[in-house]
């Protein structure tokens, strides 16, 4: 699509958990679908900020 790439996400864990990259994709992809959230996280002046915003919505 042409498009820049914006956020990567580096995911770890587990290596006796295989599902786990799953699930946290899978919510990732959920809480980045909204349009309100990526734009506070693209706003986030801070990587805790950045990473508080998704605890938020996650809970």
């Amino acid at each position: 699509d042409k498009e820049d790439v914006k956020l990567i996400f580096l995911l770890v864990g587990p290596q006796s958990s295989a599902s786990f990259h799953l699930k946290i994709l899978s919510r990732l992809a959920r809480l980045l679908h909204q349009k309100k959230l990526r734009e506070e996280l693209f706003a986030s002046p801070t990587s805790e900020e950045f990473l508080d915003r998704i605890i938020d919505k996650e809970q």
